[in-house]
């Protein structure tokens, strides 16, 4: 778990492949899920769905394809 704003955060970033290669329903081939854990590790939380989110950065370019 990563320490944001001195508080405890976890996520998980999902990606949907056709024929081994990487889409969106978005339309663009760079998106992926985000689902965060909100919530106090201690007392309990949960896991929210942040939605869909474009890789603006590329920092998951190198997921394009899956199976090579």
């Amino acid at each position: 778990m990563e320490p944001i704003s001195d508080e405890p955060y976890a996520s998980v970033s999902m990606f949907l492949y056709s024929r081994g290669v990487r889409v969106s329903p978005t339309g663009e081939s760079s998106g992926y899920l985000e689902i965060a854990y909100v919530g106090s590790v201690k007392d309990g939380g949960q896991w929210v769905d942040r939605g869909w989110a474009e890789d603006e950065w590329d920092e998951f370019a190198s997921y394009e394809s899956y199976g090579d």
